[in-house]
């Protein structure tokens, strides 16, 4: 019978938004990984739940293609909190260690009531549900709201705190930073986003001073 490993290298992009859903994905990615070491096991270990799912999968790669697979998370990396899944996820591989810990620390503290301004929180929670379809509404018909970018020619990691001050100074805005890389250059794309248009320019003109002076 034939023998493959399928090795898989993982990058997880920055943003906590992002990263909260990407930390789903790191999760499935360590049940498979732990559905083939329990498939690839001298004697085989019991599973459950979505791992029982991989596992039934590679024995039926086995039966119906005569081949063996080891599937193996082999690089993993990650930019500002999707590092934070690289790291965990890297540490489950290596220790055998749950992921649920990281789980309960983005439920606790990425929720959107957590990361948007105190201003901008709802006055219920029953405005979750009957505000959604406004929201839906205010941030998607054509002309509502505005946005701009600036591109900084540094890491996120060096601008990041200029831009919560900015944020805090400027909460009828919304200001998102997006880290790149490209052939070993760090860059950082922020985007800042208001319904109104003069508010949209003050907060980008400081935006755009605070990457003027750390570019220096």
């Amino acid at each position: 019978m034939r023998q493959k490993e399928l090795r898989i290298a993982l990058v997880c992009y920055g943003g906590v938004s992002l990263a909260v859903y990407m930390h789903g994905v790191t999760k499935e990615i360590w049940k498979l990984a732990r559905a083939s070491r329990a498939f690839h096991a001298a004697q085989r270990e019991e599973v459950t739940g979505v791992e029982a799912v991989y596992l039934s999968m590679l024995q039926r790669i086995e039966r119906e293609r005569d081949l063996r697979l080891r599937v193996l998370p082999d690089i993993i990396t990650g930019a500002s909190a999707g590092g934070i899944n690289a790291v965990f996820l890297a540490q489950a591989v290596h220790s055998g260690r749950s992921l649920e810990p990281l789980t309960k620390l983005w439920l606790e503290t990425a929720d959107v009531e957590q990361l948007v301004h105190p201003e901008a929180r709802p006055w219920s929670p029953a405005a979750r549900v009957y505000m959604r379809p406004i929201v839906w509404y205010l941030t998607r018909a054509p002309g509502n709201t505005v946005s701009e970018t600036v591109a900084a020619d540094m890491p996120e990691s060096r601008i990041a705190e200029r831009l919560a001050a900015i944020q805090d100074a400027h909460p009828h805005t919304l200001i998102g930073s997006y880290p790149r890389a490209t052939d070993g250059r760090f860059t950082t794309q922020i985007v800042v986003r208001s319904r109104d248009e003069a508010l949209l320019r003050a907060a980008v003109r400081e935006v755009a001073e605070a990457v003027a002076e750390i570019s220096g």
